[in-house]
């Protein structure tokens, strides 16, 4: 009797695919939370209503980078990861002077975040872009 070694290449293509929807609807709204809790705890700091902002509109694409997967979309979310560090770290330096440099550490955590969610979005459409052929 074969050993089962976890390999999934015996999937068919529709379950890999509602497998990379199913990832990005559960991490979208994990992600949307996230950007709440950002809003709602950034008491009108700026840093935090723009990663909180980028945060949610990264869920909006996932779920749009699953539906229509596109080199479009990942290089929408790429851009919107980087603009959104872009604004924050020039929000973060001019602040560093008032803030102790708790700006700029949170920076490094946001930056984080959205590539991270950047990282995500490019996989799964892919995921969806390949096996939906």
């Amino acid at each position: 009797m074969p050993m089962n070694t976890g390999y999934r290449g015996d999937l068919p293509p529709t379950t890999r695919v509602r497998r990379a929807r199913i990832l990005a609807i559960a991490a979208a709204v994990v992600f949307t939370a996230l950007g709440i809790l950002f809003l709602s705890f950034s008491g009108d700091t700026p840093l935090f209503l723009l990663g909180g902002s980028a945060t949610i509109v990264q869920a909006a694409i996932m779920i749009l980078a699953v539906s229509r997967a596109s080199a479009a979309i990942r290089a929408l979310s790429i851009g919107v990861a980087v603009l959104a560090v872009a604004g924050g770290s020039a929000i973060a330096f001019t602040s560093s002077a008032t803030d102790g440099g708790s700006g700029v550490a949170s920076l490094f955590g946001l930056a984080a975040i959205l590539a991270g969610e950047a990282f995500l979005v490019h996989m799964l459409s892919r995921a969806v872009e390949v096996h939906s052929t």
